[in-house]
């Protein structure tokens, strides 16, 4: 049977019942809209996540303490000193609240004590509204000037746009002018609270924000790969504060290895490292949800299978017609499995299109709730790929028991059926 007869017989069956084809896709259309549902929202998290990590971001180094052990300044000096590659170390600290104070509001907010530098290699989660970063010169002179984060900004001044540069604020009173505002914290990667931010030196000298850190950060040229500077400063980090080895250790008669023990006090990451790490957990939360989805998938697939039984008991007359004048086993098969097929695509692309505009409409609702969650819902080529490779299989799978039984008919047998 050539392919233009057999789509238009397969055309002419499904048409003559569009109700009941219309109520045995449902839950091919359910199923695929769920999964799709699901991985495009988790698709749109991924995307909002990597996109906050900017070019600067991509040569950045984190190094965090661990063990309770703290960073100190000369630690920042001596990694920039001794680490070829590495034009830049800074940190951030986050104080108490303290009280933020105009010449009308006051409102409690967070310090961050910040190197220069530090907002600006950041800028895509720290992005400017007005003004300027700080300069190396605002800390080493100890200048008195902040800068103040959007949300807070529209607190004090009612607009987070508000021309305030220039302006002063009071910290616990002391007189800050401002220098720059930044645009209203937004994404996964995003600081939480009010912040104001002042330079480093000046925190520490001025409001007494302690000269120790736990997380700092390293700027690595392009001339130096960054796999080789990530384990250059962590080698060069632990030299300088090694693990201490305590020996075994005996508790009731219990001896724990040394080989147990941490080798070392402080974790150092890339922007790789965080982009595999979120990999991870998006693939296993997809893995997860996209497992409980295609349990909806399995019952369309029945309900699939049942349709064709029905259609195969419904026909057998024509079965046994066809065949009589010369149709051969595979043309039926092909039918009847060829039906199945095209009722699992259709479902599969009304389901593809439901499935995301469900995660628009979820990803909307979570936005007006919490605009920190804001996110686009991404359908990838694979994504669409992989919803009608589903529908196919579905129909290949449950539609195949039926096109066989219909195939082995007998035609004098068929003939008879009342």
């Amino acid at each position: 049977m050539k392919f233009r007869d057999l789509w238009f017989e397969i055309w002419n069956a499904l048409s003559a019942n569009k109700g009941r084809s219309a109520l045995t896709i449902l839950g091919i259309v359910i199923g695929i809209a769920a999964v799709v549902t699901m991985t495009s929202l988790i698709a749109g998290m991924r995307s909002s996540l990597l996109t906050t990590v900017g070019a600067n971001q991509a040569r950045l180094i984190q190094v965090a303490s661990i063990n309770g052990n703290v960073i100190t300044r000369d630690d920042l000096n001596y990694i920039k000193e001794h680490v070829p590659g590495v034009s830049y170390t800074g940190t951030m600290v986050s104080g108490e609240q303290v009280h933020v104070s105009t010449d009308r509001n006051t409102q409690r907010g967070l310090i961050y004590a910040t190197s220069p530098g530090v907002l600006k290699i950041n800028e895509k989660t720290y992005k400017l509204n007005k003004g300027r970063y700080f300069l190396p010169s605002d800390s080493d002179q100890l200048r008195q000037v902040a800068i103040l984060d959007g949300n807070l900004v529209k607190q004090l001044f009612n607009d987070e746009n508000a021309d305030v540069i220039g302006k002063t604020v009071s910290l616990n009173g002391h007189k800050y002018s401002i220098i720059g505002t930044l645009k209203p914290a937004s994404g996964f990667m995003a600081f939480g609270g009010p912040g104001v931010y002042v330079p480093l030196k000046t925190a520490v000298s001025r409001l007494g924000t302690e000269d120790k850190y736990d997380v700092f950060y390293a700027y690595v040229d392009e001339s130096q790969d960054i796999n080789t500077a990530k384990n250059m400063i962590k080698d060069t980090h632990d030299k300088r504060h090694p693990v201490k080895d305590s020996g075994p250790s005996q508790m009731n008669e219990v001896v724990i290895s040394t080989d147990q023990a941490q080798k070392s006090n402080f974790q150092v990451m890339t922007s790789e490292d965080i982009t595999q790490m979120v990999d991870s957990i998006t693939s296993v939360f997809t893995a997860i949800l996209g497992s409980v989805a295609s349990i909806s998938l399995i019952v369309g697939g029945i309900g699939i299978m049942n349709m064709m039984l029905t259609n195969v008991s419904e026909r057998i007359k024509e079965i046994g017609l066809r065949k009589s004048i010369g149709a051969k086993s595979r043309d039926i098969t092909n039918q009847f499995l060829g039906e199945s097929i095209v009722l699992c695509l259709i479902g599969g692309v009304i389901g593809l299109i439901l499935g995301y505009l469900a995660a628009l409409g979820i990803a909307a609702v979570l936005s007006l709730f919490s605009p920190d969650m804001s996110f686009t819902p991404v359908v990838t080529p694979q994504i669409a790929a992989i919803a009608f490779i589903v529908s196919s299989f579905i129909g290949i799978a449950f539609g195949y028991g039926p096109a066989r039984k219909a195939a082995k008919l007998d035609p004098v047998e068929s003939l008879r059926h009342q």
